[in-house]
């Protein structure tokens, strides 16, 4: 068998298993056949794709799309550099870095609209609240409950937002399971967004050395700098 049978022994395979082996019959236009049935599981990978991620989100962030962004003048260029990001994603150079050293700015939610993005166009992405993933570790030491695989998540990731990072208490063997994840998913050429309150700088102070240069290298900073957004709702409620 020559290579363009072996190329249409291939697609009909596929077109068998989801159940349009008739477009690729002798009377039917092969090529736009092709392209149709090719459109269309990439239509229902990109939709299955984003459910995937949808319902990996804890109930609160489900909704944080740019759709429900509320607008802020002192954001507004943060919220076009993320969004731009997104939308041209892969014909990018770098991940993203979400920097403000207030709380209640929106680095989660502008993360989360990336992603959502991200992932109706296809992509795996996952969220990873830093303190949480590591406190689950740790737990599973000490209970001796199956270990999460750090490796395996990054391997499994094309776009890994870590969120909060900085916030986790610095010891040795948080720096190896950081720079493990980190490492391993811009080794598979996986984006990553990073979401904090300290600056690369910062970081640098707290972390090995190793994780800080590599997310230098790996991310470009957005600055989400503005007052707590969630005090100021708290406080317009009370009043």
């Amino acid at each position: 068998m020559d290579g363009l049978d072996d190329v249409m022994a291939y697609l009909r395979r596929a077109a068998r298993a989801a159940g349009k082996e008739h477009l690729l019959d002798a009377e039917a236009d092969i090529g736009e056949s092709v392209d149709d049935l090719l459109a269309d599981d990439m239509r229902r990978l990109a939709i299955a794709r984003h459910s995937s991620f949808t319902n990996s989100l804890p109930p609160l962030y489900t909704g944080m799309t740019f759709g429900a962004w509320r607008d802020r003048a002192s954001l507004s260029d943060a919220v076009s550099q993320v969004r731009e990001w997104a939308e041209l994603y892969p014909l990018v150079d770098a991940g993203l870095f979400l920097y403000g050293k207030e709380r209640g700015t929106g680095k989660t939610h502008l993360a989360i609209a990336a992603g959502h993005v991200l992932a109706t166009k296809g992509y795996r992405v996952k969220l990873i609240d830093v303190v949480a993933m590591l406190n689950r570790i740790r737990n599973g030491f000490e209970s001796q409950q199956p270990r999460i695989d750090v490796e395996g998540i990054a391997r499994w990731s094309d776009i890994l937002i870590l969120d909060d990072l900085g916030a986790e208490k610095q010891s040795p063997w948080v720096s190896e399971q950081l720079y493990l994840l980190i490492n391993t998913a811009i080794a598979r050429q996986a984006a990553l967004i990073i979401t904090s309150n300290l600056d690369y700088g910062e970081l640098a102070s707290r972390m090995d050395d190793r994780v800080v240069s590599r997310l230098i290298g790996a991310t470009d900073r957005v600055v989400v700098d503005d007052t707590d957004y969630r005090l100021e709702q708290h406080k317009r409620r009370k009043r």
